[in-house]
């Protein structure tokens, strides 16, 4: 089975839930889990039910968007700005405790998701956003 043929198989077997939803939440549970690690680094920060927030409401905001792709976009692109923009927030205390440039490659990093996400957003609510 070649990858290509692999690919459409698992595209067809996988529902929506599964691969829009779980999978966003996924990658809102990476934001959180890189958030936490920074925390450690940065000392104490904000509550951390400011930082659980966002995949609750990636979960459910996507299980109720389910049919509507706009909507998804939207609030993805969104909530994965919020958490880029939580994570620069970390990185940028850690210019008080850190040493190296690690903390300005994250920063850099998160600055330019935070950017890419706002491109997203903009491109959404213009109506440039298309479903693949």
């Amino acid at each position: 089975m070649t990858l290509l043929s692999y690919v459409k198989w698992l595209s067809l077997a996988v529902s929506d839930v599964i691969s829009i939803v779980a999978g966003n939440l996924a990658i809102s549970v990476m934001f959180v889990l890189f958030a936490e690690g920074l925390r450690n680094f940065a000392g104490p920060g904000p509550r951390r039910w400011i930082d659980w927030t966002p995949p609750c409401v990636i979960a459910i905001g996507l299980s109720l968007f389910l049919n509507d792709f706009h909507a998804r976009t939207l609030l993805t692109g969104l909530v994965f700005m919020v958490q880029s923009l939580i994570l620069t927030y970390f990185a940028y205390r850690l210019g008080e405790h850190g040493k190296g440039r690690g903390q300005y490659v994250i920063l850099t990093g998160t600055l330019l998701f935070s950017l890419v996400m706002l491109l997203r957003l903009i491109g959404a609510l213009s109506g440039q956003s298309m479903p693949a």
